[in-house]
């Protein structure tokens, strides 16, 4: 799990999978395009099996395994949370579901 919050700002990998909740700082739910393009380089590096920089309660060794990244934007300003969602997906060449 990834959490990008005041309370748990850490990014252990404890599963196949990597859950992200991204909230932001406090009063700064909207993500500037630099913070953007930092999350979206590792969500990459993440479905890829690479290494990622960050703060670890577990730190992770060895080779890891591709994986499926889920990215999941919470924000006490509503509107924040999609802007950020699909500047992730625009980053990243995600097309956006419409049925």
């Amino acid at each position: 799990m990834i959490a990008d919050t005041k309370d748990w700002p850490y990014d252990d990998q404890t599963a196949d999978f990597t859950y992200c909740r991204l909230q932001g700082a406090p009063g700064a739910e909207r993500y500037m395009p630099a913070e953007l393009d930092a999350w979206a380089q590792r969500f990459k590096a993440l479905s890829e099996g690479k290494a990622i920089d960050g703060e670890f309660v577990t730190p992770i060794t060895g080779k890891q395994p591709e994986r499926d990244v889920f990215a999941y934007f919470v924000s006490t300003d509503k509107p924040n949370a999609p802007r950020n969602a699909l500047g992730i997906q625009q980053r990243l060449g995600i097309e956006a579901e419409t049925d």
